[in-house]
């Protein structure tokens, strides 16, 4: 008798577990899908403004700020709904990771392999998603306005909303779960399905980075980082382009890309050989845990999911929009 209430007592918390779980997940992805909506009707009606502004700085400006306020107002919503507060997630801790100037090379390198191994097995199917930047601007101010947009927007705001509010907030309901979940979400929102798999893999070392640590701003680093060798990447093969030469900076950025990938290797190595991705124990400025739920009740309660069909159909009808 003793033990089928006990029993019971279990399965009834599991329930309950389940569906606040639940409940935080859809609340999750539903301020994602604000989030997308907002970047396809930026997409809409980008056209009809450009017909206004016509200085390239001033269009750079603007994107700026679009691009500020659609990461901001979804994501305070589900700051305000999971109770974070902009002082938990903006948290600096200034006890440094063991090692981090290997995170840099490290996390970018990675990227640049599975994006690599990607680009082997599928590079066919994503030719057409291929975009090369055409309009990069020339002038002092564009381009530090440019660097802004491209560099230290996404650097600040993306690791603030994926990983110092998303990923905290579904923490508390399974670290596992919450660092795919956000991770994916974050991969997606870059919309180009030739960068998801890159996003997606960064997004997860930046959030491993950010559950051993409890601060953004160490993601906010590299993350400044990729974006900046990207941006100088994009400038590097415009000058190619127009010279129909192979410029020093595209030499030199290619050399810094090999040095990345190689230096990813090392530090899987290293970080596996001092067991560092199996080390449990978070910083104690993450959230603590609650009940764990099973994988197959994460898959289900994910997968089987209004708000997640939502997101995809979503997701898809940018992408249509954008490059068909």
């Amino acid at each position: 008798m003793q033990l089928n209430y006990i029993n019971s007592n279990e399965m009834n918390q599991n329930k309950l577990q389940v569906r606040k779980t639940k409940k935080m997940f859809g609340l999750a992805v539903g301020c994602s899908i604000l989030m997308l909506a907002l970047l396809l009707s930026q997409n809409l009606f980008i056209g009809a403004v450009w017909s206004v502004i016509k200085t390239t700085e001033l269009r750079i400006f603007f994107l700026i700020i679009l691009s500020v306020l659609t990461l901001f107002f979804p994501f305070l919503i589900l700051a305000k709904k999971a109770k974070i507060s902009f002082s938990e997630s903006l948290k600096v801790n200034t006890d440094v990771p063991n090692k981090f100037w290997l995170y840099i090379p490290f996390t970018i390198g990675a990227g640049f392999v599975v994006n690599i191994v990607i680009r082997i097995i599928f590079g066919p199917l994503l030719e057409r998603f291929d975009y090369t930047e055409s309009q990069l601007p020339s002038s002092v101010t564009g381009i530090i306005l440019y660097f802004i947009l491209a560099a230290l927007v996404p650097a600040i705001f993306e690791e603030w909303a994926f990983r110092g509010v998303l990923l905290r907030s579904l923490m508390p309901y399974g670290k596992g779960f919450a660092l795919v979940v956000s991770s994916i979400i974050f991969g997606f929102m870059h919309l180009d399905p030739a960068r998801v798999v890159f996003a997606t893999t960064f997004g997860l070392l930046a959030g491993f980075i950010y559950m051993k640590t409890g601060s953004i701003w160490y993601g906010a680093l590299i993350h400044l980082v990729n974006n900046a060798f990207a941006l100088t990447a994009s400038f590097a093969n415009k000058t190619n382009v127009d010279e129909n030469v192979a410029s020093p900076e595209a030499v030199l950025v290619t050399i810094l890309m090999f040095s990345f990938i190689i230096t990813a290797i090392i530090g899987i190595i290293y970080f596996a050989q001092k067991g560092y991705f199996k080390t449990r124990v978070m910083r104690y400025v993450t959230p603590p845990e609650k009940p764990k739920l099973q994988k197959s009740q994460y898959a289900r309660l994910s997968l089987l999911n209004l708000t997640t069909l939502a997101f995809v159909i979503i997701y898809l009808i940018t992408v249509i929009f954008l490059y068909f």
